[in-house]
């Protein structure tokens, strides 16, 4: 047993692997209408893991979202939402902080880890570059999801009318807690279960990117 000690401890410190600290950022969407500035935002959390490099995956990365989609209500009952994922993929919330305050990709998992642990101590704001703007929808009937309309961040008029227009959308670093509120705005999200509407072959594209938002668009990490 005395023998064994040592080489188990060896053992284990070959095994452990990096320690990454959760952060939390709210996102914040504005909106320029003739009534004035309109905003929404919400405080989104990620929880992140590296496998080191004695794991079978070596610097295999993993993240865990946690939050809502953002909603700015505008003139004449509308509401956009800019949603935790990228238009056409599942990507988008675990990236939105790292776009905005520290926008370069990361080259191994020993710079992410470093990056993360930046990124943690920045209080300033950043702000998304287009290439990164989360996907923007709105809905034709607010109280069904298969109305679901995507939004042109470059002419919200077309969605909204005259004079509406994105002004920006920014990140910042917060301790604030999460909260669960889309559910009011959205009744039917907690009955809700994969995609909104469904894409058939031959569909055009806008709807095959549309067939991509989820129930996980709106919400992540949540009890619903």
């Amino acid at each position: 047993m005395v023998l064994l000690a040592p080489i188990l401890a060896m053992i284990a410190g070959c095994s452990s692997e990096p320690t990454l600290p959760d952060y939390r950022y709210r996102l914040t969407v504005e909106v320029e209408t003739p009534e004035g500035l309109r905003t929404g935002s919400s405080v989104i959390q990620v929880a992140s893991h590296v496998s080191s490099k004695y794991a079978l995956r070596p610097g295999a990365l993993t993240t865990q979202v946690t939050g809502e989609a953002a909603a700015v209500d505008l003139p004449g009952g509308k509401v956009l939402f800019a949603l935790l994922t990228k238009p056409g993929s599942e990507e988008g919330a675990n990236s939105y902080a790292f776009d905005a305050l520290i926008p370069k990709p990361w080259q191994g998992w020993e710079e992410y880890v470093r990056d993360v642990n930046a990124l943690v101590e920045r209080h300033d704001v950043g702000t998304l570059p287009p290439t990164a703007y989360p996907m923007l929808v709105t809905f034709g009937d607010i109280h069904d999801p298969k109305s679901v309309q995507q939004v042109d961040p470059t002419n919200l008029a077309a969605s909204f009318g005259q004079g509406v227009r994105l002004r920006r959308i920014t990140v910042r670093m917060t301790d604030d807690p999460l909260k669960r509120t889309i559910g009011k705005k959205l009744g039917w999200l907690s009955n809700q279960r994969g995609q909104l509407i469904s894409a058939q072959l031959g569909d055009d594209f806008s709807k095959s990117i549309l067939s991509t938002v989820t129930d996980g668009s709106f919400l992540m990490g949540q009890a619903k």
